[in-house]
């Protein structure tokens, strides 16, 4: 998969690298998951008889067991989750917080974040965000459409070192868009609307240097009429 984010060396190095992992299994080039459900269903991968002769001491109980990184672990945030097992709120979220908390969990967890992917309920909008991102390369926009009757709940899957539930779990649910998260989000702007300020006009001017005015805050930000 994400074939179209490296070059065809890069290709050709890591497909000979999983030929000699295992020259049985079928390699199939793809970008963003666009695979034919037929080549990865009932392909009959596993022949116990061939990994035999691939590894004749695969069944032999003398081998040492397989070591496991126990730092290593998974966090699933569902809000369709059954109530006994759910760790987070329902409702929609809002989109600049989420995304904040996304961007704060790539940028300080990175290199321990190994997977995180999710599909967001956002607030207004009557399209699906998708995101995945593997350590700090992060990808994500709005995609395919909720559909009539579908269950607006969002779902985050994390994968690494460290990760603490609890801290995700609560951060995820300041993310929603209740009044007192946005109530909140709007303390923290630096301006306000009636404060006085000065806005650059224009762009450089290699004679004057850049060039201001001054203003006010008519209003504080809101969501545009052209977002999905």
């Amino acid at each position: 998969n994400k074939t179209d984010l490296v070059t065809e060396a890069d290709l050709a190095r890591i497909e000979a690298r999983l030929r000699g992992i295992n020259a049985f299994a079928p390699i199939r080039r793809c970008s963003r998951g666009d695979v034919s459900v037929d080549s990865v269903l009932n392909i009959h991968g596993f022949d116990l008889q061939r990994a035999l002769q691939t590894n004749p001491q695969l069944l032999n109980p003398e081998n040492a067991p397989t070591q496991h990184d126990k730092t290593v672990t998974s966090v699933s945030l569902d809000q369709g989750a059954p109530r006994h097992m759910r760790t987070v709120q329902k409702g929609d979220l809002d989109f600049e917080l989420a995304t904040d908390f996304l961007e704060y969990i790539a940028e300080s967890q990175g290199e321990d974040i190994y997977r995180m992917k999710g599909v967001l309920a956002v607030a207004h909008s009557q399209q699906k965000y998708i995101y995945h991102a593997v350590h700090m390369t992060f990808s994500g926009g709005f995609e395919e459409a909720w559909q009539p009757g579908e269950p607006r709940e969002s779902k985050m899957v994390f994968i690494g070192k460290g990760l603490d539930e609890q801290f995700l779990a609560s951060t995820f649910n300041n993310c929603l868009a209740t009044p007192e998260n946005l109530t909140r989000k709007a303390s923290t702007l630096r301006f306000k609307p009636g404060d006085a300020v000065e806005c650059r006009t224009t762009g450089f001017d290699a004679e004057e240097g850049e060039r201001w005015a001054a203003g006010t805050v008519v209003e504080a930000p809101r969501r545009a009429e052209s977002a999905p």
